[in-house]
C-alpha cells in the first residue's frame, strides 16, 4: 500500500505542476514573414574607390559640417527581373573600426593623418544614408534588359568636432544589397 500510496502523491503534484502551466495565457503572438532570394545583383568591381577632394579645415565651421563633396555612382549588374525583383538599393556597414554606430559615419582607418573627421554617405535626395544604421537608399529601378543598375550618391567629409586636424583621409566600409 504505501508504494501505491507514493506514485499516487508523485502523480498529484505532476498534475499541479502542470495544471499551474497551462493556466497561463499568452499576452499576444509574435509572427515573422520574410523570403530569400537568389543573388540577382552583384558588384562588378569588388573594390569601389571615391577620391574626395582637398578641403581646407577652414570650411568645417562646428561639429557636423559637412565638405567637399565627390558625386559618384555605384554600378550593379543585375540581371532584370530575376526572381520577382524588379527594385534594389544598398546600404552601407562595417565593424566598429570601420563605422561608428553612433554617428553613423566612417571611422578614419588607423593610417589616416586628418582628426575629428568621418565621410558620410549621402543619396541622390541628399539623404544622409548612415552606415551601420540600416538606412538604405531609396530603390531603382532594375530596367529590362538592361544589365547595369547605377545608384548615384555622393560623399562628404563630416567633421566630429568643432575644429578639424589637416591630414590624410582614409576610411573603408562594407556596401549590401538590399532587393525589394
Amino acid at each position: 500500500m504505501p508504494v501505491r500510496h507514493f506514485s499516487i502523491a508523485r502523480l498529484s503534484l505532476v498534475a499541479l505542476l502542470l495544471a499551474g502551466t497551462s493556466a497561463q495565457a499568452a499576452d499576444g503572438t509574435i509572427s515573422f514573414t520574410g523570403e530569400i532570394v537568389a543573388a540577382n545583383c552583384t558588384i562588378p568591381t569588388a573594390a569601389t574607390t571615391v577620391t574626395l577632394p582637398k578641403v581646407s579645415t577652414s570650411a568645417f565651421g562646428a561639429s557636423g559640417t559637412r565638405a567637399g563633396q565627390k558625386a559618384f555612382q555605384l554600378v550593379l549588374k543585375c540581371a532584370a527581373g530575376a526572381s520577382g525583383r524588379n527594385k534594389v538599393s544598398v546600404r552601407f556597414t562595417g565593424d566598429d573600426t570601420q563605422v561608428d554606430p553612433v554617428t553613423g559615419l566612417f571611422r578614419l582607418t588607423s593610417d589616416s593623418t586628418a582628426k575629428d573627421v568621418g565621410i558620410a554617405v549621402y543619396d541622390a535626395n541628399d539623404d544622409w544614408v548612415k552606415a551601420a544604421d540600416n538606412d538604405s537608399t531609396p530603390p531603382v529601378d532594375i530596367v529590362a534588359g538592361d544589365d547595369t543598375t547605377r545608384i548615384p550618391l555622393s560623399a562628404w567629409y563630416k567633421s566630429t568636432a568643432d575644429t578639424v586636424t589637416a591630414g590624410t583621409v582614409k576610411a573603408s566600409g562594407n556596401i549590401e544589397i538590399v532587393y525589394q
